[in-house]
């Protein structure tokens, strides 16, 4: 009954999860649980490392809210109060900008994508999605690439007008070696900086890259319970459920939004498999077997983690992994005793088995639900399903929970 209780349990958080999609997208632009960590430089300051929040204000501008540790209350600055700011292990850079918008100079905030003799720029907010060129005078120029709805005029499509290869063709007009490639280029953060290398790299500048796709690093720990279906040593063909205590300790690395997680580590098991029978043989025998088998095992462990959703401090979750299991320890000791109740005479025999087993392969299929208490630290609920390969394995699947701890540097 209590394994029907965890599955259905693992199906009702992958629905939950779901379901709650849509919601989570809209709460994930607007709930300050979503700090990453990251430095900011201010004029006459040396710089300042904490949490930062990149927020989209309702003209489409970007603006941030910074504290310094998680308990903080968080400063809101704009574009023409600083510098730049750093986020999630100094892979996304933002810079403010001057621009030139209706023949007046103003301010923003921006992500540098490319920097070297040119940098390149863009705003990804509510409301302004745009790319900015700039030159080593400081000279910006925002590239344009408007289009014409549909209607009968032009069969109903959409219509592309390409002005933004009009203004890298002037920008480069002395430089004939990049015109051809202006041509079949295409308006994409990652067709414009290829650009941009080609530029660079014909005439030996230097230059940078800046990813959007970052890596975080995490460690933790966690403990549970599993019951685990193991071969009976008294019906050859029969199996009996066991209960293990698990302790795992694990570290890994994780896509900066918190997505994608891969993880490996190590976990311990310890369990004990019990199982007496009594039966009587013809009219004045009765036999009673005990099977007492101790077991503990080391694992090393190789997990893919997805996000399903995200829900304020709350995030289900999906697991699947792959484990190297080793017998560290195997006791079994079988006791048989047969009473001759006509002759009030008792026979015991004993059997031990210390071999352990062959070490064997294992894959978990998990599936919970994290909650952020701590900018950098979360605790995390699941339920979790194994699988062990073989016909000859004394361990055969199981069923469990567990209870996690994560520390994001």
């Amino acid at each position: 009954m209590s394994n029907k209780i965890i599955l259905f349990g693992l199906f009702l958080l992958l629905s939950i999860g779901t379901t709650a999609q849509e919601k989570s997208n809209s709460e994930k632009k607007t709930k300050p649980e979503f700090y990453k960590r990251g430095s900011l430089l201010l004029p006459n300051t040396n710089g300042l490392k904490g949490y930062i929040w990149v927020v989209s204000e309702l003209n489409g501008d970007l603006a941030l809210f910074f504290k310094k540790n998680d308990d903080d209350l968080p400063i809101k600055y704009k574009a023409d109060e600083i510098i730049s700011f750093q986020l999630a292990n100094k892979s996304q850079y933002f810079q403010s900008i001057e621009i030139q918008k209706e023949n007046e100079s103003r301010r923003i905030i921006a992500e540098l994508l490319f920097d070297g003799d040119f940098k390149l720029f863009s705003v990804n907010s509510d409301k302004n999605n745009a790319y900015y060129l700039a030159d080593n005078s400081g000279k910006t120029v925002r590239l344009v690439n408007t289009y014409d709805l549909p209607s009968q005029a032009n069969n109903y499509q959409i219509i592309y007008n390409y002005e933004y290869k009009d203004q890298l063709a002037e920008v480069f007009n002395d430089k004939p070696q990049m015109l051809s490639n202006i041509n079949s280029l295409t308006f994409t953060k990652k067709n414009l900086t290829n650009f941009l290398i080609d530029y660079h790299k014909y005439n030996n500048l230097q230059y940078n890259v800046y990813s959007r796709v970052s890596l975080d690093m995490f460690a933790g720990a966690s403990a549970g319970w599993l019951s685990i279906e193991n071969a009976s040593r008294i019906y050859s063909d029969s199996t009996l459920y066991s209960p293990f205590a698990r302790f795992s300790i694990f570290g890994g690395i994780s896509t900066s939004s918190g997505r994608f997680s891969l993880k490996t580590g190590m976990s311990y098991y310890y369990g004990i498999s019990h199982q007496d029978v009594q039966m009587d043989y013809f009219e004045n025998i009765t036999c009673y077997m005990e099977d007492i088998t101790k077991m503990s095992l080391a694992s090393f462990d190789l997990n893919i983690q997805s996000e399903i959703a995200r829900i304020g401090k709350l995030s289900p979750f999906i697991s699947a992994g792959a484990h190297y299991y080793i017998f560290t320890k195997y006791s079994c000791v079988l006791t048989e005793e047969d009473y001759y109740r006509d002759l009030n005479i008792v026979y015991t025999f004993s059997d031990e088995d210390n071999q352990k087993p062959d070490p064997f392969l294992g894959i978990t299929i998990e599936a919970g639900l994290n909650y952020q208490f701590g900018i950098p630290m979360a605790i995390s609920f699941s339920g979790l399903y194994n699988y062990f390969p073989g016909e000859n394995n004394v361990l055969k699947k199981g069923v469990g929970f567990s209870i996690s701890y994560n520390y994001k540097f």
